[in-house]
């Protein structure tokens, strides 16, 4: 296997791939990116077997081959190199020569025989979303997801399709979010699979500088992404997502409108003091045309903040963990949003275009 390319190409590739790439396993072949090259060709894929990720760059090929080397190592030699062309060349028994202007590395490489095939592409039900509103859909929602695993579909996020519609939701028994946007290009019929939350983070992330149409792929056990030359898969969840249309409510006894940046604010001041406590929690007193945010915590203070509103209905006293208040403000982007309750013990919705927000209170004495 004999190939050269361009340093700085090399190292976008890599920086690609190795978010998939398992940290421990007891397979050392996981631990690295696969190395293909063939025909003016070279395809970078890794894996952890829950998540697979392949991309390719153009190379001046001389003797195709492939090769498995190590993640972290391979990708801080090619960085450190000071010159931009860069010449491999592995043997039969996959030592690896990397040459760049007078630096000369050797490397001990693996076959790539126990490597896992990358997941075969089905395209029998397949959509395609713009990559700014994916990113965005899953950054607003991905915070809800369940960190504890004793409900595992709770740790991944349902993706809804009917007609040119797609819908994000994720919930983890305390709060829920859900965001709707716009296909490009229809389904063929009505989807609904269960992505892993962490696959999900791990895809905003490969997309935060792409601005393209993204071609979405669904088998019955994987969901295949191709972002131009890059293609990632995640396998899918298992089980029953939890009725998330039987959670929010359907009648409200007080609502209030009130500027969203004001309230992030008074609610992050509050948390100051909520997170000194045990339980990070604030509470909120909706009085006539104001909210009273209050927090304290035992032997160290209290805070006091207030925020106008504008009110309809019952006022209200209830309490929230800070956390899960501030995720949700942060995740919007209105200047001004409606929150809805029924009563002190009920969920807070705030619902408006394209979006719907949760929130279970916590019970408090007065």
């Amino acid at each position: 296997m004999k190939f050269d390319c361009e340093k700085d190409t090399l190292i976008q590739a890599i920086n690609i791939v190795s978010r998939s790439v398992s940290s421990k396993s007891v397979q050392p072949v996981l631990e690295g990116i696969l190395f293909q090259a063939n025909q003016e060709r070279l395809e970078l894929t890794a894996t952890n077997l829950e998540i697979s990720v392949k991309t390719a760059i153009p190379v001046h090929c001389e003797e195709p081959g492939s090769v498995v080397l190590r993640s972290g190592l391979i990708s801080d030699v090619i960085r450190k190199f000071s010159e931009n062309d860069v010449f491999f060349e592995i043997d039969e028994n996959y030592q690896t020569k990397i040459e760049c202007g007078l630096s000369t590395f050797n490397l001990r490489g693996l076959s790539d025989e126990e490597f896992p095939g990358f997941p075969p592409i089905a395209d029998d039900d397949e959509f395609i979303v713009d990559s700014v509103e994916l990113k965005n859909m899953i950054a607003d929602t991905v915070f809800a997801v369940a960190q504890r695993e004793n409900i595992p579909v709770l740790t991944g996020m349902k993706v809804e399709i009917s007609g040119d519609q797609i819908r994000v939701i994720a919930l983890d028994g305390y709060r829920l979010a859900l965001r709707e946007g716009h296909l490009i290009k229809s389904a063929s019929r009505e989807l609904s699979v269960i992505v892993p939350g962490k696959s999900m983070q791990e895809l905003s992330r490969l997309l935060s500088d792409v601005e393209k149409e993204i071609v979405v792929n669904l088998s019955k056990s994987q969901i295949f992404f191709e972002i131009g030359e890059t293609r990632y898969t995640s396998r899918l969840l298992e089980g029953e997502f939890i009725n998330f249309r039987n959670i929010i409510p359907k009648e409200k006894n007080t609502s209030v409108v009130i500027d969203r940046h004001e309230l992030l604010l008074g609610t992050e001041r509050a948390a100051l003091m909520a997170r000194e406590g045990k339980n990070n929690l604030i509470k909120m007193d909706f009085e006539g045309d104001k909210v009273i945010l209050t927090s304290n915590a035992e032997d160290v203070g209290t805070s006091r903040d207030m925020v106008p509103i504008q009110k309809t209905g019952d006022d209200i006293r209830i309490a929230f963990n800070s956390k899960f208040v501030i995720d949700v403000l942060r995740a919007l982007k209105s200047d001004k949003i409606t929150m809805d309750f029924t009563n002190e013990v009920g969920p807070m919705t705030i619902e408006g275009e394209g979006y719907t927000y949760l929130i279970l209170p916590v019970r408090v004495m007065n």
